[in-house]
C-alpha cells in the first residue's frame, strides 16, 4: 500500500542502522566468494618451483564453480509437506508453481552454496490477494537479526539500487518486521517510508537458508 513520505519510528530507525551496518560489513567476504565462483579471483604465488621470470605468474583455477554447481544440480524440490502430515500438500505446490519456484529454487541453492546463506521473501501479491508473492532475494543485499532464544528472525533489511542512474550505492530498502513490511527510499541522508504492508503475520516475512550452519553463528 503506497503512503506519503513518512519518517521511521525510533525503533524502526535503530533496526535499519544496525542491519545496514551488517550489510556493509559482509560486503568484502561476499565479493571475494562471488569472484571465486565467477572465476575472477586470480591466484598468485601458488608455491610451485617456477623460474624467476615467472614469479609474477597468476592463474585462475575455477574449481569453486564445480564444487557449487555439481551439488546444486542434484538439489531438486520434489514436494512440500506440512508438519505432521505424510502427504504432499497441493495448496503449497500451487503457490510454488504460481511463483515459478521450480526455476527460482536453483538460484537460492546456488546463492547459499556460494555465499553461505540464501533468502526468500514473502509478501502480499497485488495481482492476486489469495496467492502470496514469493521471491528469491540476493544474499548480498540482505542482513537479518536473529533472536538467539527463539532462533527466529526478529528483523531483516534489504538494501538495493532501484535507480541505475543514482550516484549512491543503495537508494532503496525494505525493512521486514514481525507484523509489517516497509519499503523505504533514501531522502535527505536518511530513509522515508514510501509503501507498507501491515500483514500481521507475527513473523518476519523472510526465510533464511544457511549452508553448514554453526552453533551461535547465523552466516553459514
Amino acid at each position: 500500500i503506497a503512503v506519503p513520505l513518512l519518517n521511521l519510528t525510533s525503533d524502526e530507525n535503530a533496526a535499519v542502522v544496525e542491519l545496514q551496518r551488517a550489510i556493509y560489513s559482509q560486503r568484502a567476504g561476499d565479493i571475494k566468494h562471488d569472484r571465486y565462483y565467477e572465476g575472477r579471483q586470480r591466484l598468485a604465488l601458488m608455491g610451485l618451483a617456477v623460474p624467476p621470470e615467472l614469479d609474477g605468474f597468476e592463474t585462475v583455477v575455477n574449481w569453486s564453480r564445480v564444487v557449487v554447481d555439481e551439488p546444486e544440480r542434484r538439489l531438486d524440490v520434489k514436494a512440500f509437506v506440512r508438519p505432521g502430515e505424510d502427504r504432499a500438500d497441493e495448496e503449497l505446490r500451487s503457490a510454488a508453481e504460481a511463483n515459478n519456484l521450480d526455476s527460482e529454487m536453483p538460484l537460492l541453492h546456488r546463492e547459499a552454496l556460494t555465499l553461505g546463506r540464501g533468502f526468500v521473501s514473502i509478501s502480499t501479491n497485488p495481482e492476486d490477494r489469495e496467492m502470496p508473492l514469493i521471491m528469491v532475494e540476493s544474499a548480498r543485499e540482505i542482513a537479518v537479526k536473529v533472536d538467539v532464544r527463539t532462533r527466529r528472525i526478529s528483523a531483516a533489511l534489504r538494501l538495493y539500487k532501484a535507480d541505475p542512474n543514482s550516484f549512491v550505492m543503495f537508494d532503496s530498502a525494505t525493512l521486514y518486521l514481525p507484523d509489517r513490511t516497509l519499503w523505504l527510499q533514501s531522502a535527505s541522508g536518511g530513509w522515508k517510508i514510501v509503501a507498507r504492508d501491515d500483514h500481521h503475520l507475527g513473523r518476519v516475512a523472510i526465510v533464511m537458508y544457511l549452508n553448514r550452519r554453526r552453533v551461535g553463528k547465523w552466516v553459514g
